[in-house]
């Protein structure tokens, strides 16, 4: 499975974690079900000798954060490989449509 398709299925699981914990009954939303995009805007990485933690989600104006919060977790290793994966596609699309607007710069 590759990495987006594994990073796909995480996000299918903890949607389903999270209605779950939280009573939501049902199938998740028909947006959800079709695996449609979700749009995100803030990242944290918190780092541990053997594991990173990469929280992505969404904050709205003034910096108010919304609850859809995704949570990955990788080794060092994987991570290394994910940080190629970005660094290539962000290379990937300067070339194609020039440099990148410092403006919505991530937190964290």
């Amino acid at each position: 499975m590759g990495c987006l398709q594994t990073a796909a299925a995480s996000i299918r699981w903890l949607r389903e974690l999270r209605m779950s914990q939280t009573g939501q009954k049902g199938e998740p939303d028909a947006a959800s079900a079709r695996g449609d995009r979700v749009f995100v805007n803030h990242l944290a990485v918190e780092v541990s000798l053997s594991e990173f933690r990469i929280n992505i989600g969404q904050k709205g104006p003034g910096g108010q954060s919304d609850d859809s919060l995704y949570r990955f977790v990788t080794t060092p290793h994987h991570f290394q490989m994910i940080q190629r994966k970005v660094d290539q596609a962000a290379d990937r699309y300067i070339s194609e449509f020039g440099s990148i607007s410092q403006e919505g710069e991530a937190d964290g």
